[in-house]
């Protein structure tokens, strides 16, 4: 039966690698509050719950993570994590993630992404989806190149809501090649003087809703554009899958160029 792990400094679990290594699919795992540092997972059971308890379970890095990939791996199916914080996140190829989603469908809730070198990075299983709802992905930079604040490849389905995204490097606050994408009530902006690029790419066009949020384009923006849709190409992509909605957002676009 799918049991509960319980995860801390006084408990028998002392880390959350530990857990990732007992635990069975179905089951819930219960992190007490607290930092964890250079403590580096991967989840491979399907149907699990990973949760923080007491407040936010923060996962730090200050060294080049060992796996080359990301703090923590998700390779299973219908994964839930829920109050965790990941920052540090850097491997030698410059490609290191808070999360490097490479199972089915895995949802993210109250999380917090920073100073990391991309927050979420994803796989392209077309069957895989990645939902993400109340969390925060600031400050994610690379050296010597650009990052995206969150990064989805070409999946079944994006979505993100009631979030806040800002302060990404040079790259796209949201760059997704997920077949649908829903993105809707967030806060995403650049700050003053920062130096993003598009604060929403769509590259490969999908399916697409963008309602309801709050967006800041900043004067140094190395993208004028606020929006990109399409910009890679949409081959392969049906007459629904070429389909953009964008309603009801507040736009602020100080780029002396900007477009939408």
């Amino acid at each position: 039966s799918p049991a509960i792990l319980r995860v801390g400094p006084e408990r028998t679990l002392k880390a959350p690698s530990d857990a990732a290594r007992m635990a069975r699919a179905g089951d819930t795992v219960e992190i007490d509050a607290g930092l964890y540092l250079n403590d580096y997972a991967e989840w491979t059971q399907p149907d699990l719950t990973i949760r923080g308890m007491g407040g936010m379970v923060h996962l730090q890095s200050t060294e080049l993570i060992p796996n080359s990939k990301a703090i923590w791996i998700v390779s299973g199916d219908n994964t839930v994590i829920e109050n965790v914080e990941f920052s540090g996140a850097r491997v030698a190829d410059g490609n290191g993630a808070g999360i490097r989603h490479q199972g089915g469908n895995l949802s993210l809730r109250n999380t917090f992404f920073h100073h990391n070198e991309f927050s979420v990075l994803t796989g392209a299983d077309t069957n895989a989806s990645l939902d993400v709802q109340s969390s925060r992905f600031w400050f994610q930079k690379r050296p010597n190149t650009f990052s995206h604040g969150i990064y989805v490849g070409a999946l079944k389905r994006f979505t993100l809501m009631g979030s806040h995204i800002k302060g990404t490097d040079r790259g796209h606050q949201i760059k997704s090649r997920a077949l649908e994408n829903y993105i809707f009530y967030n806060r995403i902006e650049d700050l003053p003087e920062g130096n993003a690029s598009r604060l929403v790419d769509l590259s490969n066009c999908g399916l697409s809703f963008i309602i309801g949020n709050d967006m800041h384009q900043a004067l140094t923006t190395q993208n004028g554009d606020a929006i990109g849709y399409g910009a890679e190409g949409c081959e392969g992509r049906s007459k629904r899958e070429r389909s953009l909605f964008v309603i009801n957002n507040t736009f602020v676009n100080e780029a002396w160029n900007g477009t939408l």
